[in-house]
Parts: structure tokens; sequence; C-alpha cells
């Protein structure tokens, strides 16, 4: 598993202050030995953890490498490229890898929560419940997997493909992407409350929620300098047939209608529609 920066982010070494630039503001390390700027610069260009470590002669170093390693992993500034085609983007707050294993007898199957899209160029794995999301770069590697797993099945079935899938399938488990199959424990509040949770209704709850995603939300103008925006109002095509609305009497709709507090307390919820249509001057009214 190699080690690289996120897109968008840079690093800069002033002596020995080193800066990584992200789009959420820069991240800056003072008062660093050469190693560890050493160390830095290992990261920005990709290494493995095996090799970071093995660069840095004091065990105090290799201290503070690993501390560096998991707050920058922590803070989605550090990416993880596996062997197995997939690499590992952080998008939620508060994330720490775990080291949690499948057993090999342990029934399975692809989290009903998790999906599949394209985001620019790649294919991206994502899931609600996770704080991560795999960029596929090696497609043709793990979908076949993918297409294993929709149904319920075991370590011991899938590695028969090689030892490849094994650990992309402790991957998949690790960042949430897996489901056991079967009843949950009556003590696991979590999981039973999820499954009440429909996979649209815990997508949006997720992605409208501060923390668990870094996606771009609100006004954030990302066309803004390449087009004009769109007319808030359609204009009318000349073929377009205008049909203008009866405009109420208002004053006689004061002395006539019933009050706000007896409309409210009277209304019902048909889920029929009524035997006649809406008239124009209705519609006009409404």
């Amino acid at each position: 598993m190699k080690l690289m920066l996120a897109e968008d982010h840079t690093l800069e070494t002033d002596g020995s202050e080193s800066t990584i630039t992200t789009p959420r503001g820069p991240v800056r390390f003072s008062d660093l030995s050469d190693t560890q700027l050493q160390a830095l610069d290992l990261l920005a260009s990709g290494v493995t953890e095996r090799d970071l470590i093995a660069a840095l002669p004091e065990v105090e170093e290799q201290i503070w490498a690993r501390m560096i390693i998991n707050r920058l992993i922590s803070l989605a500034i550090l990416n993880r490229q596996h062997d197995v085609g997939i690499r590992i983007e952080v998008i939620g707050d508060g994330y720490q890898p775990n080291g949690r294993k499948i057993g090999p007898d342990q029934p399975f199957r692809l989290s009903k929560f998790s999906y599949l899209r394209r985001d620019a160029d790649s294919l991206v794995l994502e899931s609600p419940r996770s704080l991560s999301r795999l960029i596929l770069t090696d497609a043709q590697a793990v979908l076949p997997i993918l297409d294993d797993i929709a149904v319920p099945t075991t370590l011991e079935k899938i590695t028969e493909r090689g030892n490849s899938s094994e650990e992309l399938l402790q991957v998949l488990f690790q960042e949430g992407f897996l489901e056991p199959v079967g009843p949950p424990p009556a003590d696991n509040m979590e999981a039973l409350a999820l499954q009440e949770w429909s996979f649209h209704d815990l997508l949006f709850h997720s992605r409208s929620r501060q923390g668990r995603h870094r996606y771009p939300y609100g006004a954030s103008y990302r066309f803004e300098g390449v087009r004009e925006p769109l007319p808030a109002v359609t204009e009318v095509q000349a073929d377009q047939q205008m049909i203008p609305l009866p405009k109420p009497d208002l004053d006689r709709l004061r002395s006539r209608d019933p009050g706000f507090v007896d409309v409210v307390e009277s209304r019902r919820s048909w889920r029929t529609n009524g035997p006649e249509p809406l008239t124009l001057e209705q519609l006009g009214e409404f």
C-alpha cells in the first residue's frame, strides 16, 4: 500500500518548516529535522509506510512519522493506493483506519448502501455509511469481485480467485462496504436501525450534513467564469400558448371564505382525485 498526497494538495518547504496547501487551508509543520523534512518529501512523492519508516533511523522519528501519517489520513490529506486496484480517499471527519478482519467462513455480501458511479474519468465506490470512498484504479480487476459479492458468500469461496481478491475484500470490509448476512443480534441497535433506512433516505441524510462528506454544497459558484447562469424564468417560446388565469376578487373572498383556523382544522388528505377537475377560475384563485 502506497501513501500519497491527495489531489490539489502541494508540499512546500522553507528551512525547517513545511506547509501542505489544501483546498481547506494550509497545514504547517515547524522545527523539523532534516530527516523529518525528507519523510514529508517522500509522502508527497508517494511511498509505502514500510519504506518511510525504514528511512527514519531514530525510534522517536518513526513514532513521529506514524503519528503524522494517521493525522494526515484523518484530514483527507493522504490517500492510500492499494495493489488490488483501488485508492482510498477520506471524505468524512473523524475517520480512523481500523484493522478489522472478516473471518474465512463468515457469510457476507455487498452492503445495500454501496453504490458505484462515475466521477471525472474514474469509477468510484461510495456508501453513506463510510467516511471514505474507493477510486477504482483497475476496474477490470475489481468489478468481477463486486459482481460475485452481490449475493451472500464467504471469504473461502471468493479467495479461489487468488490472494488479491482476499486483500480487496478485507479492504471493503474495513471501509464499511460489506454487510453480514442474516438477522442482526437483538442488542445491536445500530444494525437494527439500519434495517429501517432505505438507500436514498440514508444517502440524502449523510450528504446533507457536515462531517459526513467533503463535497461542495450551497453557493459554490463552480461555473463562475465558465458560462452565464441559466435564467431564473424560462423564456416563452413563440410556438407556446399562454393561458391567462382569472384574478380572484379578494374582497369577496374575505367576506365569503372560512377563516384560517377553520381551514386548518377541517382539512383532510385524500388519496384519490375528485370526480371533476379544477375550473380555470378555481385554478386562478388557488
